[in-house]
């Protein structure tokens, strides 16, 4: 995957350098939402997971390309106020997700909202 790195020294863009434009502009376009609406977030990339992670007090959300769309994900999304049903996710699970397939898809506004409520409400 993408260009060797010394052990533990993973970015978002070594993450993200693989995927195609479309899902890498995608990405790159929420990864500034998450930082425009909560300035004092922590962003880190786990490669494994092939995710990036995103925490405040605690870990909220994480970003998920796949090969045709990225996912926003937060950590307790069945606890989030969805006002515009935007979330989907499984049944079983307390992670909730909105997923992507363009740059151009994301509500600015309602996702703002959504992120800003996570990072606060465990």
């Amino acid at each position: 995957m993408g260009t060797r790195r010394p052990s533990g020294v993973f970015s978002p863009k070594d993450l993200l350098a693989d995927f195609p434009f479309s899902v890498r502009d995608t990405a790159e376009s929420l990864r500034k939402l998450m930082k425009d609406a909560v300035p004092e977030v922590r962003e880190k990339a786990y490669p494994g997971w092939r995710i990036i992670g995103y925490r405040k007090s605690f870990y909220f959300a994480f970003i998920q390309p796949k090969t045709d769309h990225v996912r926003l994900a937060f950590q307790w999304g069945t606890r989030l106020p969805d006002e515009d049903g935007l979330l989907e996710g499984e049944e079983l699970s307390h992670i909730r997700y909105v997923p992507f397939e363009s740059s151009l898809d994301i509500p600015v506004d309602s996702i703002t909202r959504l992120v800003q409520y996570a990072s606060c409400h465990k």
